[in-house]
């Protein structure tokens, strides 16, 4: 392997530029920072239209995504847009669950027949930083929002998986934890 992560890594600023230099479909404002984890991971929606794809997260003000204070999403004023906006923009859906989500946001536009919307109208992109020994940050770990349930049927956060639990790397991650005194 040829990989020198000091040189050849890809971040997610590299990505996300290279998404906006490649397609006239994203600009700047359409992929935005996952409010759970900002520094690693990036989203952006759209819908696919009759040919043509339509961004979404644009038309919501970052500002109604994020409450830096808290570093949450918030939506004070109608609940209901609150749920199925949080539902919808959450990276834990199954594909069933984000179609009746979309419909459900896009009924009341009134050129949008949201009741023949389905899942193959929504185009999701999600940007994710992969940690390594290079770049490991305990931070953005505690800060995961995805997860993975093992064969074990522990869950782990996404971003341990390649370093600590592939292959025979759990065997060795036991190793490491005897000969650490508690």
């Amino acid at each position: 392997m040829n990989f020198n992560p000091e040189t050849d890594r890809y971040t997610l600023t590299d990505v996300r530029s290279a998404i906006l230099e490649q397609t006239n479909v994203f600009n700047k404002n359409d992929l935005i920072p996952v409010p759970c984890n900002p520094d690693a991971l990036v989203m952006g929606y759209a819908l696919k239209l009759g040919g043509q794809v339509f961004p979404l997260t644009r038309m919501i003000k970052p500002d109604d995504l994020l409450d830096n204070s808290k570093n949450t999403i918030v939506y004070e004023q109608d609940e209901k847009l609150k749920m199925h906006l949080l539902n919808m923009f959450s990276t834990g859906n199954s594909v069933d669950k984000a179609g009746e989500h979309l419909k459900s946001i896009m009924c009341c536009l009134p050129e949008i027949d949201a009741s023949n919307l389905s899942y193959d109208n929504l185009f999701r992109v999600i940007i994710m930083q992969f940690i390594d020994a290079q770049n490991f940050d305990v931070r953005a770990i505690k800060k995961s929002c995805v997860h993975i349930v093992n064969k074990d049927m522990k869950i782990i956060p996404f971003e341990t998986m390649n370093i600590f639990y592939r292959d025979d790397k759990v065997e060795y991650l036991n190793q490491l934890r005897t000969e650490i005194p508690v």
